[in-house]
């Protein structure tokens, strides 16, 4: 911040309280069974994970107010207040119940201290808890990232970015300039932000197509 002159925009780091946090201390296949055989031992650790995530949150948030910077993440996406991005991608190896138990306190707590939240949902796995994502209030926004391999194209994910709409949240999408022209005759435009990595001498392209619709 002391070298950007407001020539650009800094953002605090990605943060990673709760379940994701335990995930790092404990690695994914121990903490899969810790989940069986420890529960209490487990929800210990997310309560260290969690006891000072706000704060620290916080520390940074005013850091970039005192210099007049808007509230920006690793996703890009600035705004006033506090913008977060609370994500759990270890919830892709648990079922709906455990994502109840050992997650979902957390994000509660998380999103209620902020001023926006744009959920990271990072796959197919973590889609599973969509509903209960989706049935949080303090929830603006989701970021669907849909993976590589036989997760592509985005056609086949045009269902669960509608349950979306429905919800009525937005969506943040990566989109491939070669699935955009079915994008668009697939999708209803509301509430919809497309992140598009193209050339820059095809941008103006791209851009009227997307204003023709």
């Amino acid at each position: 911040m002391e070298r950007c002159n407001g020539n650009y925009l800094v953002g605090y780091t990605d943060l990673h309280g709760s379940l994701d946090c335990v995930a790092d201390w404990r690695g994914s296949e121990k903490l899969c069974f810790d989940m069986l055989v420890e529960p209490d031992m487990i929800h210990k650790l997310i309560e260290i994970a969690n006891e000072h995530f706000l704060a620290v949150f916080d520390e940074f948030d005013s850091m970039l107010k005192e210099h007049g910077q808007p509230s920006v993440t690793w996703i890009g996406i600035p705004a006033l207040g506090k913008n977060h991005i609370p994500s759990c991608d270890f919830s892709n190896m648990i079922s709906g119940e455990m994502f109840d138990e050992f997650y979902l306190p957390s994000l509660q707590k998380e999103i209620k201290h902020m001023t926006h939240n744009i959920f990271h949902v990072d796959g197919r796995g973590v889609a599973n808890h969509l509903d209960r994502i989706l049935g949080q209030p303090e929830i603006q926004a989701i970021q669907w990232v849909q993976g590589m391999g036989h997760d592509t194209p985005i056609l086949q994910w045009l269902p669960l970015i509608k349950r979306v709409q429905e919800a009525g949240k937005s969506v943040v999408i990566d989109l491939a300039v070669s699935e955009l022209d079915d994008f668009i005759a697939g999708m209803d435009r509301k509430s919809l932000l497309l992140c598009i990595d193209a050339p820059e001498d095809i941008q103006p392209d791209i851009l009227k197509r997307i204003e023709k619709w």
